[in-house]
């Protein structure tokens, strides 16, 4: 699907991301850590984009295997990963899994060209991979010096202001409650058209204008199957029910490091 990013390299991000610094901008990024790694579970190795960077001593070798124990599971080298401060959000898989899903049929699909879902769409299993990585490496964690920062979306919704003033703290940010609320027609507008090709992903966001809090959704597996079953068919309920349980373990032990509200 052509969106105009089609020539676009890990290199070409990088260099947008340097030089917004380079100009006194603390930039935030959100994407999924799986983009940050080869496809299907391959072997990492440099994206072919950073090759010219090869020379470096890559931190996937045996020598730091041997000191960490762990081997850099993406694609870009530790020493433009240092110059990140990460941050991670989660969501249970039994909220977002049936909602991946959602966008990978019709009509929502329509819309995101992304037809068919698959299990690897998820990324529970590469946040975490990633997450131990940069605990391992003293990146994030109490050895470093930056707090681990996970936030839960069911913390984030049903104490929004609590929540997003711990974040600020933890990555150095002041808080400032009038972020909580947002909306002017020109700011909706440039939303949209930002998001115009992931409007799906992101259609309850793009039509509110505030954070308020929301008691979370707490249903039992045996409820949300029936509802799937009634929905999307009974192939499609299993396949997202089979997703559900894959993914639960890596969320819970992703979980029990996500900041508490107050």
């Amino acid at each position: 699907m052509e969106n105009g990013y089609e020539t676009y390299t890990y290199q070409t991000a990088l260099q947008i991301i340097s030089d917004a610094m380079n100009h006194g901008k603390r930039v935030f990024i959100k994407d999924m850590a799986k983009c940050l790694m080869p496809l299907h579970g391959e072997t990492p190795c440099l994206a072919p984009s950073l090759s010219s960077q090869a020379n470096e001593a890559w931190d996937g070798t045996s020598v730091l295997r041997e000191q960490h124990k762990l081997r850099n599971p993406t694609v870009i080298p530790r020493k433009h990963l240092s110059k990140f401060h990460f941050a991670f959000l989660i969501r249970n898989p039994q909220q977002s899994i049936p909602s991946l899903y959602q966008c990978s049929i019709p009509p929502k699909s329509f819309t995101t060209g992304w037809h068919g879902f698959k299990s690897s769409d998820a990324g529970y299993r590469e946040l975490r991979r990633l997450f131990d990585y940069l605990i391992c490496i003293k990146q994030i964690g109490p050895s470093s010096g930056n707090k681990i920062c996970i936030v839960d979306a069911e913390d984030l919704l049903a104490h929004p202001e609590e929540t997003v003033e711990r974040f600020c703290s933890s990555v150095g940010v002041v808080f400032d409650r009038g972020s909580l609320q947002w909306g002017t027609e020109k700011g909706q507008q440039r939303a949209r058209d930002l998001f115009k090709n992931w409007a799906p992903f992101h259609d309850v966001a793009l039509t509110s204008t505030s954070l308020k809090a929301k008691p979370p959704k707490m249903t039992a597996l045996e409820a949300d199957i029936v509802e799937w079953t009634e929905s999307y068919g009974g192939e499609a309920a299993a396949l997202i029910q089979k997703n559900v349980e894959d993914n639960m373990d890596d969320y819970l032990y992703l979980k029990q490091f996500a900041i508490k509200p107050n």
